[in-house]
């Protein structure tokens, strides 16, 4: 049995179909009915409770490994809760992980590196090293500092972090529907000739790399960027989004600054994958 943790969210939803379709039995936390309806349709057995619960931890027995990728999505969310979510839920993730012998994958994010553009292409390899984080950049520091606690509360035991950059796919509460709401006023910003790889991966490439870390005697102790097979360019995407509509997309060439800006995509709402 693996337990997972943010089953409803776009890539728990995604780990836990993969699960199923590979014939892993899996369990996943939920906090009502309505999520438990949810992880029973993809082939999990919902658990009730909370991720920043210890006593919910403590009650965690017979699970083969832990699957941890509930976490609060949000550039603007307040501290205390990215700290009592992504930060001390991780921590809690691992050290039972540690304390049943199990391995857990954690799902990170390419937020832990800060900003990337003084690299040629703005690409980052997982020896890249770490950037200091604007202050308010809240979302980044609570990732970066839930795979310290990752790592200490493992103690040398099997733990991975999978660093995903956007995720996008079937449930995407956030990237695509931003996107798609823009498409739909006729409009979609391009920065510069759009020719260069966006840092986006498909929720079931995230699933997949689940698997493979868990299938891998190979992957603990170690953490690895998760990014799509082939690229995409803002062309790409905008080409697709045209097509998916069934519409012409006037394109708006703007600045990248400008462009975050105007689609949303730095104030994303607060979405919690639990």
């Amino acid at each position: 049995m693996i337990f997972v943790t943010g089953g409803t969210g776009l890539v728990g939803q995604h780990i836990l179909q993969r699960l199923s379709t590979s014939g892993h039995a899996s369990t996943a936390l939920v906090r009502d009915d309505h999520s438990g309806h949810i992880v029973r349709s993809l082939g999990a057995k919902p658990v009730r409770g909370s991720i920043e619960d210890p006593a919910m931890w403590k009650e965690l027995r017979n699970c083969r490994a832990i699957v941890h990728a509930a976490a609060i999505i949000a550039e603007r969310a307040r501290w205390e809760t990215l700290e009592r979510i992504n930060v001390r839920g991780t921590a809690l993730a691992a050290r039972r992980a540690s304390q049943l012998g199990v391995p857990i994958v954690h799902i990170s994010s390419v937020a832990v590196y800060g900003r990337s553009g003084e690299t040629p292409d703005g690409s980052v390899t997982e020896d890249f090293p770490f950037r200091t984080l604007p202050e308010r950049e809240f979302y980044a520091r609570s990732k970066r500092l839930a795979e310290e606690a990752l790592w200490e509360e493992a103690a040398g035991g099997a733990a991975c972090a999978l660093r995903p950059c956007v995720v996008y796919g079937q449930a995407d509460r956030l990237f695509l529907p931003k996107v798609v709401a823009l498409a739909n006023r006729g409009w979609l910003p391009l920065v510069g000739q759009g020719t260069r790889a966006m840092a986006i991966v498909h929720a079931e490439s995230v699933a997949e790399a689940v698997s493979c870390a868990l299938a891998s005697d190979q992957a603990w102790g170690r953490a690895f960027n998760v990014t799509n097979d082939d690229d995409i360019t803002p062309v790409d995407l905008i080409q697709a989004v045209a097509t998916g509509l069934g519409r012409r997309i006037r394109i708006l060439r703007v600045p990248e600054w400008t462009a975050l800006a105007a689609a949303g995509l730095d104030d994303m709402p607060v979405s919690y994958t639990h």
